[in-house]
């Protein structure tokens, strides 16, 4: 009996049957494999490895084996599994885990893509969730958990797991954000990672003529603010004071080398458009849901490095 995969189903309510599997046509990733999937439960090799993920997901390990993907509009605990695996890494900005592959965990996929230098399809394959088994903490951790990026390193050699927060001679950043990911590292006062959380950026190209792409270079948390709904109004009335979320850090760009400060016209603030989080939505700034930006608020002090 033949099973399969195909438009809006949940992959984890298949039954694997004995036969034998297609060979893809192509990677995974560039999407051009068969649109229809056979393949055999007992060619599959479960892990025993108690720090893998997937490995004892029957699906996800045909996925693991090129023998199929995932993509938007399926749904199960294999998809669960890979949403859990990306908010641990600081990529996915949903809520919770829900096993519903929707626009959050297509986000999510593009942006860890781009962390590992893959094509940004958006769809779990095979080079994708070999390169998510490879980097993902073991389940139960976060990558920011204490030892948990000195083990990924040590066991990888994977220095993408974790940007350095190093800025100039004796200088560390108390937050470093990587644009084409759109993930925000917060370190704590010992340059160890605190956390990390998934962000919106700019994008640049706005018909009103006042956006921009987040610039990238040094800047230091030139002050906080507590309460931004009146400069809200005043920048941008129609948003009735929720423009910028809760919080909101005001950043300039500083010369390391002078201590001179210049106008970066942007901030790092919360947001209450959650769905744009994890893509490039600003005029120009950061943005952070607000349960987000309040930890980010409670963490760093003015005259900090970004």
């Amino acid at each position: 009996m033949c099973v399969t995969i195909g438009g809006k189903i949940s992959l984890d309510s298949l039954r694997l049957k004995d036969e034998t599997p297609k060979k893809p046509e192509a990677k995974s990733d560039t999407l051009t494999t068969p649109a229809t999937k056979t393949f055999s439960d007992d060619k599959i090799n479960v892990s025993q490895n108690s720090k893998s993920r997937f490995t004892q997901n029957e699906n996800l390990q045909a996925v693991m084996d090129g023998r199929t993907y995932i993509t938007k509009g399926m749904s199960g605990d294999g998809v669960k599994l890979v949403q859990e695996a990306l908010k641990d890494l600081g990529f996915y900005p949903g809520d919770k885990a829900d096993g519903k592959f929707g626009n959050q965990t297509t986000i999510a996929i593009k942006n860890f893509q781009d962390n590992r230098g893959l094509k940004q399809t958006g769809v779990i394959d095979k080079n994708t969730l070999n390169e998510l088994n490879k980097v993902a903490p073991p389940p139960n951790k976060k990558i920011w958990d204490k030892g948990v990026i000195e083990g990924i390193f040590e066991e990888t050699k994977d220095t993408k797991i974790a940007p350095s927060n190093v800025v100039g001679e004796n200088k560390r950043a108390k937050i470093v954000v990587d644009l084409s990911e759109h993930r925000l590292f917060l370190y704590n006062d010992d340059n160890s990672v605190k956390k990390v959380y998934s962000v919106a950026s700019g994008k640049g190209g706005w018909a009103d003529g006042r956006g921009n792409k987040t610039k990238t270079g040094t800047k230091i948390i030139n002050y906080k603010m507590a309460d931004p709904t009146s400069v809200a109004n005043q920048l941008w009335p129609e948003t009735k004071g929720k423009a910028f979320g809760t919080k909101l850090l005001d950043l300039q760009f500083i010369d390391l080398k002078t201590g001179k400060k210049t106008l970066s016209g942007e901030e790092l603030h919360g947001t209450y458009t959650r769905n744009s989080i994890g893509t490039d939505a600003s005029h120009g700034c950061m943005r952070m849901q607000n349960e987000d930006i309040e930890e980010v608020f409670k963490s760093v002090k003015q005259g900090d490095l970004v």
